[in-house]
Order: structure tokens, then C-alpha cells, then sequence
């Protein structure tokens, strides 16, 4: 739980400096982008998440292997 406490702290900090980057002005036309909008998704459950599934498929092909030696 150690290595994984660490690497999360990791991917949470480059999530967060992606976030911070300052964006470029957006235009003034009616349809333009508004690109200073924060985004609603929070980066950081997301990539929780993420990990927690690769966690669980590997877990997953551990035991499969492991019941096919016995």
C-alpha cells in the first residue's frame, strides 16, 4: 500500500500541473471556445480509479496463473 500511497502522490501531481498550466486567451467570437472554463471532472479520482482497475487486472491474471500451476 506504501508503493502505491507513492505513486498516486505522483500521477496526482502531474494531474495537478497539467491543471494549473496557464491557458491561452480564447477568442471573442459568439462561438469560440472558452478555454479559461475549468474542467467539472476531478483529475484526481479519475486517475484513482485508473489505477485501481490495472491493480485489479493484474491481481486477476495473478490468480489465474497461480490456479493453473496448482
Amino acid at each position: 500500500m506504501k508503493n502505491f500511497n507513492n505513486f498516486y502522490k505522483k500521477v496526482d501531481a502531474i494531474a495537478n500541473e497539467k491543471k494549473s498550466k496557464d491557458k491561452a486567451a480564447s477568442s471573442t467570437g459568439l462561438l469560440s471556445r472558452n478555454k479559461d472554463a475549468p474542467d467539472n471532472k476531478p483529475t484526481s479520482e479519475d486517475v484513482y480509479s485508473k489505477v485501481a482497475e490495472y491493480i485489479k487486472a493484474i491481481r486477476k491474471q495473478k490468480e489465474e496463473i497461480l490456479n493453473g500451476k496448482s
